[in-house]
């Protein structure tokens, strides 16, 4: 909107700027993060007085007793930041740019009515799995035909595969599948590990920093000739969605490290999972974000492992599962428990994009 209003108003003295890629995403970045640090507090205060409160399963740790009464929907605000962000310092008349809204704003009113249900019915089941599958289901179905309608086949018909110098490959109609289990997978995977203050917020951080460094690199013919990465000039605008985002979530993170003042709920962990896995599959880096996102693949199969074991023996693999409640009852403090992850999380993200120069 920025481009647009610098050529139909002749902005001629902030033109190299407005027009500066990296100078816009910057920009997105601060933008996005003042939002949530601006308007935490009155959302805060508007959530505690529409009493808009986090249930707490009765199967979590006894420690998350103390988590009863911290505000949540903060996700709410996290998409409109990112929102307010991206439609001013994006070229609008790119359709990646409505690809990831449609995620954004489809998956967040999942989340939203989601959360809406387990406060009316104060407890912690909203939407059953089932519902919320076919919910998901819908959307990203829409996303990935709009896509092959309306995008170059050739490009979304490979992919890239992790070290490998070979770095393409051919899916062709493995696309769909492939594609549809990224996005889901994300979002999923970012709603069962939004379980301790911060620990979500820092692993969507890491991956966000991968997937910032792969957009520059995947929108220069250059850079993505060296770094063996796919070529996609339309990739460009992903570049400050990724600040976007990283803002957005860095500046909800001020009010969710540890004691939180503020959950996201589904509402943003469904959203924003979903928007990782949608940014993923735009780069054709969906193999590499297993790797990248190891802390969120962990997580969902301790749950799998969990659900298989006690079906086959009656008993329980875990303590309890995701993962990080099987740290938390064996002792382990909550703070240690996100950093530790959150360590990983990035030297994931750091080996991830050296694989890449490696190529």
């Amino acid at each position: 909107m920025l481009i647009f209003l610098q050529k139909k108003l002749n902005f001629y003295i902030f033109s190299e700027l407005i027009n500066s890629v990296f100078f816009r995403s910057i920009l997105s970045f601060i933008v996005s993060f003042s939002i949530l640090i601006i308007s935490g507090r009155p959302t805060i205060s508007l959530l505690k007085r529409i009493k808009f409160y986090q249930i707490i399963r009765k199967e979590n740790p006894i420690s998350h007793k103390k988590k009863t009464g911290t505000p949540t929907m903060g996700g709410v605000l996290l998409i409109l930041s990112s929102f307010t962000s991206i439609i001013l310092l994006t070229e609008l008349n790119n359709s990646y740019i409505w690809y990831i809204i449609l995620i954004l704003f489809g998956y967040g009113i999942i989340g939203f009515i989601d959360d809406l249900r387990k406060i009316n019915k104060k407890n912690s089941t909203g939407f059953s799995p089932k519902e919320k599958y076919i919910f998901q289901t819908a959307i990203t179905l829409v996303l990935i035909f709009l896509i092959l309608f309306f995008e170059e086949k050739s490009f979304f018909h490979k992919i890239s595969v992790p070290f490998l110098k070979d770095f393409e490959k051919t899916i062709g109609v493995f696309f769909i599948p492939i594609s549809y289990f990224t996005i889901i997978g994300s979002s999923n995977a970012a709603n069962l590990s939004d379980g301790l203050d911060g620990l979500v917020s820092n692993i969507l951080v890491s991956i966000i920093i991968y997937l910032f460094a792969i957009s520059i690199i995947s929108s220069d013919p250059e850079f993505s000739k060296n770094f063996k990465v796919i070529y996609n000039k339309k990739s460009i605008d992903l570049i400050i969605i990724c600040s976007s985002i990283a803002g957005s979530i860095l500046g909800f993170h001020w009010f969710n490290a540890y004691p939180a003042n503020l959950f996201m709920g589904d509402v943003g962990s469904l959203s924003f999972g979903g928007v990782i896995g949608a940014v993923t599959v735009l780069l054709r880096q969906e193999l590499m974000l297993f790797f990248i996102g190891g802390i969120l693949v962990i997580e969902t199969i301790s749950v799998i492992l969990q659900i298989f074991f006690f079906k086959v023996s009656k008993k329980k693999l875990f303590l309890m599962a995701p993962i990080h409640h099987h740290y938390e009852l064996s002792g382990c403090p909550e703070q240690k428990i996100v950093n530790r992850l959150w360590i990983i999380s990035l030297l994931l993200t750091i080996l991830g994009i050296s694989i890449v120069k490696k190529y």
